[in-house]
């Protein structure tokens, strides 16, 4: 029984990590976004991270222009859509990390998803070696930070 059960959960390990095989791509193509062409000349010909970095008030320090309300909305809007096009992307089906939380594997399925940065899949583990069921409960509502 242990053997079998061994051999489950090494099984659901390689299948889980071939989906979050592929490495997360760290710049977006931008330009196909309606809201970032709009934006004035400088300011669509920024990266992305600058982008959503940028407010009003930088922008006149920057270039010793006002940016004006007009500019300053295209600004909000192209850093929205910034910001809703390069959330970050689930790598393991949904059904496969509903799976691996139900298992008490929730904190695998964090680790894979976060690229094993942060310290979210840590507390995931330390709730399931506790008790499963808040590793479950957490591993649930983490799991609106990968789906929507």
């Amino acid at each position: 029984m242990k053997r079998a059960l061994f051999i489950l959960v090494i099984s659901l390990f390689t299948a889980v990590s071939g989906f979050a095989a592929g490495e997360k791509a760290a710049s977006v193509a931008f330009a196909n976004v309606s809201e970032v062409s709009a934006l004035p000349a400088e300011l669509s010909s920024m990266t992305p991270a600058a982008l959503t970095e940028l407010t009003p008030a930088s922008y006149e320090k920057m270039t010793g222009k006002k940016l004006g309300v007009k500019n300053a909305l295209a600004l909000r809007a192209a850093q929205k859509a910034i910001k809703k096009h390069s959330a970050p992307n689930a790598d393991i089906e949904k059904g496969v990390y509903i799976l691996l939380a139900i298992l008490g594997l929730g904190f695998l399925a964090i680790g894979l998803l976060d690229n094993w940065s942060g310290s979210d899949w840590i507390i995931a583990l330390v709730l399931s070696i506790l008790c499963w069921l808040p590793g479950v409960i957490y591993a649930f509502v983490k799991m609106k930070n990968y789906y929507s």
